[in-house]
């Protein structure tokens, strides 16, 4: 299943390690292509993400 990397634009109430939070814009993860976010809260990192083995490998991670 492919990857992709995003960046959030706008801080997010996200899953994270089995938890809600409050993730803080900047923090970069990689995730599958088959979850969808909003182009208003996210955008694509140019760089590749290598194959991933969990659905939200963050990484860069701020929280609140």
């Amino acid at each position: 299943m492919a990857s992709v990397r995003l960046q959030l634009t706008q801080d997010v109430y996200m899953p994270l390690d089995g938890q809600w939070q409050i993730v803080l814009s900047g923090t970069v993860f990689d995730t599958t292509a088959q979850h969808n976010f909003s182009s208003a809260h996210v955008k694509s990192v140019a760089e590749v993400a290598n194959s991933v083995t969990a659905p939200t490998s963050v990484r860069s991670v701020r929280t609140k």
